[in-house]
């Protein structure tokens, strides 16, 4: 009588534990197989579909134009610092328009803002795209 006392008394012990095993491995399972659920990244653009090496050049010359409209503004007295300063922003400028026509929102999967739980709008993703800018890409 002394041993099913026992049995009973461990019982809910066991129970318990095969419950949570199985819900651990329900868990697992459930986040595990979603990663396999996911869509691969946006599609390469392809070399017709890249800016054509004239369209980079005058993009190029507009981003130049710009920095220089930039530091001239600043007054800088001294014109080696504002040239400096002038090819900093220009090669800034084109680091972010070349980053950003390589990600473009479509390479963040369309999803719902847990905010506000609206989809996720072009912005957003963009926004998630950038954020994922390595530090190594941004030195100069």
């Amino acid at each position: 009588m002394n041993s099913t006392n026992n049995f009973n008394s461990t019982t809910p012990n066991i129970m318990k534990n095969y419950f949570i095993l199985s819900a651990l491995l329900f868990c697992s399972c459930i986040f595990c197989f979603n990663g396999f659920a996911q869509t691969g990244p946006a599609k390469a653009t392809t070399p017709s579909e890249a800016p054509n090496a004239d369209a980079k050049l005058k993009s190029d010359a507009e981003l130049e134009k710009k920095a220089f409209e930039w530091v001239t503004t600043l007054n800088i007295a001294d014109p080696a610092k504002a040239s400096r300063l002038k090819e900093v922003i220009a090669v800034h400028l084109k680091t972010i328009r070349d980053w950003n026509n390589e990600h473009p929102f479509s390479t963040v999967p369309a999803g719902i803002n847990p905010v506000t739980g609206k989809l996720l709008s072009e912005l957003d993703r963009q926004v998630i795209a950038n954020s994922a800018i390595p530090k190594s890409f941004m030195k100069i």
